[in-house]
């Protein structure tokens, strides 16, 4: 959890915050509205995608031009996803982050041209974001608390489930982004 938290806090959330205060300086963002974090069960989740090492500054501008290269190539290969699109964000030791998105699948892709993850089946702690993604620091912020007040461990990645992205909503105040944190080792029975 130490190791993790201090890439969440220090680098993953200061990405977040540096995005949000580029974003605020012209417009004021929405008061975000944020629900408390919660122990759920996941399913385990292949994501189709892209991968990449981008640095925490340019990983929003990343995932917005991945999702409709890696949304072409699996309708091209007739492959329907089975979920909103999804990220998977694993801080390295350079500072930069490896982000994979992509859509979820019914299982890994075979002959195409992307990557996938897995988000492991088992226990995972959720917090829900909705408002503009450029305010969701508020969110990491609060998982983080509330991990640290639980005494729950992190694992080496966190998740961000588009549930209403920008693409569909109408106002970004609208935006609906659900942070998953995966409880490694915790099979979902262990709850």
């Amino acid at each position: 959890m130490d190791a993790f938290r201090g890439a969440l806090s220090a680098k993953d959330c200061a990405v977040h915050r540096r995005m949000a205060m580029d974003q605020t300086r012209a417009v004021p963002a929405p008061v975000p509205v944020t629900s408390d974090a919660e122990v759920i069960v996941v399913e385990r989740t292949y994501v189709a995608g892209l991968r990449a090492s981008v640095p925490v500054t340019e990983v929003r501008d990343w995932t917005r031009q991945a999702l409709p290269v890696v949304a072409a190539t699996l309708r091209d290969a007739g492959v329907r996803p089975s979920g909103p699109p999804m990220s998977e964000l694993r801080p390295r030791s350079d500072g930069a982050l490896q982000v994979t998105v992509g859509y979820p699948v019914s299982r890994p892709p075979v002959g195409l041209a992307l990557t996938h993850a897995v988000l492991p089946a088992g226990i995972a702690v959720r917090a829900v974001h909705i408002g503009p993604h450029e305010s969701i620091q508020s969110t990491y912020d609060r998982l983080v608390e509330w991990l640290t007040g639980h005494h729950r461990p992190a694992g080496p990645a966190l998740w961000e489930q588009y549930i209403i992205g920008p693409d569909v909503a109408r106002t970004a105040a609208a935006c609906k982004t659900a942070i998953l944190c995966p409880q490694d080792g915790q099979p979902a029975e262990a709850r």
